[in-house]
């Protein structure tokens, strides 16, 4: 069996041809295609096929869909069962990379970028050549694609562009200048703002004598940009206009003549709901133009309140806005040192890993100069320490820095402008709850939802938690779930889910406090203290040693208390119910003073 994608939807086996023909069992293969070897859960396919409009009989019906299919595939030799697969979260695709064209495309393209950042540039225009003669149109063309599949078309439009502009680059490495004019009038005409394409286009025309066009192609770039989008072209580019200006372009050349642009951001959440006030303060601050140099923004909260996915979905929202990429690391996947970070930046921009410099300081700077004059996003998620992000603050004027975290971890970065995310409201929490389990189910057990929301203390994880559950279990109602959240001694226990878990998150910010904040937190808690004041804090710590005044600090700074606002300021501390539960499970009946 072999599933095409690159074009239109496509399932051959041996004795031909055996696509469905039904509109939803179509969307069905297609989302399953492009997520192969992934579990896809059952709510994201009831959103796809049917968006806000599910039928009561919509889990019902999307097992018959997988029954239609597997019996196709059965009936053509294929193990319906073993090829779609169930899982007590949803469905699977299993695929072979031989049996599905993603796959040879996204190997043939990787090989293309790895030569051609080699000096491998004959090998590399084959790869890339191999991997175009894949796609036989827009992806998924004859598929009618929901809310999900959307997304992921886009993802896949953006990777045959990547393609052709590594095609491109090689030929102009080749010297195949004349002949890639006629096809770059083209491409520029389809992507008016990509500042790639049309440095490109400049610098075939200017080496085949023809400045004068060249230099209507900058004009004309520059118009829309500003136009669109009220902003200038890069530096690299008005570089390349001024060289052709002066009769000698072949520095600028140099600069434009970059690989193609990352796009490292995690995959957006498909409910994100709740934050659309703090979501557009973010992206007004992502896109400024007004700085003289790269924006950076800091985002910091409590445990599970929702740092990276906001992050994550404000960099997908202003994706256009960095056409020279968008750079992504996650401090939590392990120990990662700021030299082997820009070692993956600059190889991910199109600087050979044999050429990096051995030494930081050098690196940075090398990051440096690459990230002037060019708009690119860095998102720096989950960082514990100031220290982590010194090296990689890069960028000019449209660039932007992102960076979430603890208050401690952030605190003090050079001209950041902080964003701190509260718990959200009663009404954001319905949003998010009911974006993911479905609004009818929230309107048949209205008591109950109120409930697990309070339960989760309105946590945006824990609520994405519960929700996954409720989703990928129709028999488990909403007042079940409430009564197994009711005992607090068993609350984070049901508030783990896959790889989300309430107790690690929590674990996280209550390991980095320092022993008197850590034993005021546990006498608090031991005491049955869920608000704070400076002079109940003062009587929980033992005399002589830290004051209440720096533990309560070190506690905000951690996200484990959160202020309550009097008329002159601040008059106490709240600590959050699923903190409390945590430190009354780890802390046990025995607490020290502080």
């Amino acid at each position: 069996m072999f599933v095409s994608t690159l074009g239109r939807l496509q399932v051959t086996v041996d004795d031909g041809e055996i696509t469905p023909t039904a509109p939803k069992l179509r969307s069905l293969l297609a989302l399953l295609a492009v997520r192969r070897n992934r579990i896809v859960p059952t709510g994201v396919l009831v959103e796809e096929l049917w968006n806000d409009e599910a039928p009561v009989s919509a889990l019902a019906t999307l097992q018959t869909y997988v029954y239609q299919l597997r019996k196709l595939l059965q009936a053509h030799g294929a193990n319906g069962r073993d090829v779609l697969r169930w899982h007590p979260l949803g469905y699977e695709i299993r695929l072979a990379d031989h049996e599905l064209d993603i796959a040879a495309f996204e190997q043939l393209a990787e090989r293309a970028r790895d030569q051609l950042s080699d000096g491998a540039v004959v090998e590399a225009l084959q790869s890339a050549s191999n991997a175009a003669a894949l796609c036989t149109g827009t992806p998924l063309y004859d598929i009618c694609a929901g809310p999900i599949l959307e997304p992921e078309i886009n993802r896949l439009r953006e990777s045959l562009l990547q393609v052709t502009q590594l095609r491109v680059e090689a030929r102009m490495r080749l010297g195949h200048h004349r002949d890639l004019i006629g096809e770059l009038k083209l491409l520029c005409g389809e992507h008016p703002y990509h500042e790639g394409l049309h440095g490109n286009l400049m610098t075939c025309l200017h080496r085949c004598g023809r400045r004068s066009e060249a230099l209507e192609v900058y004009h004309l770039l520059r118009s829309n940009l500003s136009a669109e989008l009220g902003i200038e072209p890069s530096a690299a580019i008005q570089d390349l206009q001024r060289g052709l200006l002066d009769g000698a372009p072949e520095q600028a050349t140099a600069e434009v003549r970059t690989a193609v642009a990352p796009a490292q951001l995690p995959r957006d959440l498909s409910d994100f709901s709740g934050r659309a006030d703090e979501t557009k303060r973010l992206t007004e601050l992502l896109t400024s133009d007004v700085a003289v140099t790269a924006a950076v923004v800091t985002v910091t909260g409590g445990p599970g309140v929702g740092k990276s996915a906001l992050a994550i979905h404000a960099g997908h929202s202003v994706r256009s806005h960095f056409p020279d990429g968008q750079l992504y690391v996650d401090f939590r996947e392990g120990t990662h040192g700021s030299f082997r970070i820009l070692g993956r930046f600059l190889r991910a921009v199109g600087f050979a890993a044999g050429h990096l410099p051995d030494e930081l300081d050098e690196r940075a700077e090398l990051f440096r100069s690459w990230a002037a004059g060019r708009r690119v996003l860095i998102v720096l998620d989950n960082v514990t320490t100031r220290g982590q992000v010194r090296q990689l603050l890069a960028g000019g004027p449209g660039s932007a820095v992102l960076i979430t975290g603890t208050f401690r971890a952030v605190a003090g970065i050079e001209g950041a402008t902080p964003i701190e995310l509260e718990a959200p409201d009663l009404g954001q929490s319905n949003e998010i709850l009911s974006a993911i389990i479905g609004p009818d189910r929230m309107s048949a057990e209205t008591e109950a939802a109120e409930r697990i929301i309070a339960y989760c203390d309105r946590n945006p994880l824990a609520l994405r938690i519960v929700g996954a559950k409720l989703a990928t279990n129709r028999l488990l109602s909403l007042a079940m779930l409430a009564d197994r959240l009711a005992d607090p001694r068993r609350r984070l226990h049901q508030l783990e889910f896959l790889d989300w878990s309430m107790t690690r998150t929590v674990s996280t910010g209550y390991r980095e406090l320092d022993a008197p904040a850590r034993a005021l937190l546990n006498a608090a808690v031991a005491a049955g203290s869920r608000t704070l004041t400076m002079t109940r804090a003062e009587q929980l710590c033992a005399p002589g040693q830290w004051s209440a005044d720096s533990a309560i600090e070190q506690l905000l700074q951690n996200g484990l208390v959160r202020c309550n606002w009097g008329v002159v300021g601040v008059d106490s501390f709240d600590i959050p119910d699923l903190v409390a539960c945590y430190v009354a499970e780890v802390a046990g009946p025995n607490t020290e003073a502080c």
